[in-house]
């Protein structure tokens, strides 16, 4: 066989490659993009239309992950430049993240595979609120809780399935959107769904600091998926009883 056909035979089969590689590709963007938009978008308040008139997910790039999840590359428009997870295998990324510093990224990536292991272990994840954190997650809000408030819930693509969490069944948190529509500068609100008050609170409970630690020490206390997520990225930052909890629960189960 002479050499130009094989190598023409090396090009076939190298063409064959780079088109079946692209179209599976393509095909899981399809798949995804399609089924996550659309449960997703079915929880939108007209608020979260707001902050998201220039919503585009597009990957520019797309790269394999851990445990056959995929990393994709999305232009800033994509939940306002902000690292989330989509559907139970994608990690979604700022584009300009390919040129971020390595540490930075390796920690925003451990914080998002926590997300993806809760939506692969939902269950799971879900009884560990319950009975260990007194968290209870739901898709409704209480039926006392102004409709305000309600309304100006914050969406969130790792906390939307059951995006309302209380906390020993009576302490709401409610992110809400301030008035410049941001996702990142989101304000925690704590809804006291009592009888006897039904107040708004700035400020998480007393129990709730003795249990989980100081709130700035944490930062993203919206839901128990963040909080878990927070502690799981830097273990070494946390001694909390929530925390202790936590990282013994995980080590059982050997959760990824």
């Amino acid at each position: 066989m002479c050499k130009r056909s094989i190598f023409f035979i090396i090009l076939i089969i190298l063409l064959i490659y780079l088109f079946s590689s692209n179209l599976e590709i393509n095909e899981t963007f399809k798949n995804y993009r399609g089924k996550f938009l659309e449960r997703y978008k079915k929880y939108w308040s007209p608020y979260d239309y707001r902050a998201r008139r220039r919503y585009n997910c597009n990957p520019i790039y797309i790269k394999k992950g851990l445990n056959n999840n995929k990393i994709w590359y999305v232009p800033r428009e994509c939940e306002q430049g902000l690292p989330h997870t989509r559907e139970n295998n994608i990690i979604s990324l700022p584009f300009d993240y390919i040129n971020i510093d390595s540490h930075h990224k390796s920690k925003t990536l451990t914080h998002e595979y926590v997300h993806l292991d809760q939506k692969q272990n939902y269950g799971l994840w879900k009884k560990f609120y319950e009975r260990e954190w007194f968290y209870t997650l739901s898709d409704v809000p209480p039926p006392n809780m102004p409709r305000n408030l309600i309304l100006r819930y914050r969406l969130n693509p790792d906390t939307f399935i059951e995006k309302w969490a209380c906390f020993n069944k009576k302490w709401w948190s409610v992110p809400i959107y301030t008035n410049n529509y941001s996702l990142n500068n989101a304000k925690i609100l704590w809804f006291y769904d009592n009888d006897n008050d039904n107040n708004i609170y700035e400020n998480p409970p007393q129990e709730w600091i003795d249990f989980f630690g100081p709130v700035e020490s944490i930062g993203q206390i919206e839901h128990p998926n963040e909080i878990s997520a927070v502690y799981l990225t830097n273990p070494e930052n946390y001694n909390s009883k929530a925390f202790k909890i936590l990282y013994k629960w995980k080590t059982i189960n050997q959760l990824d």
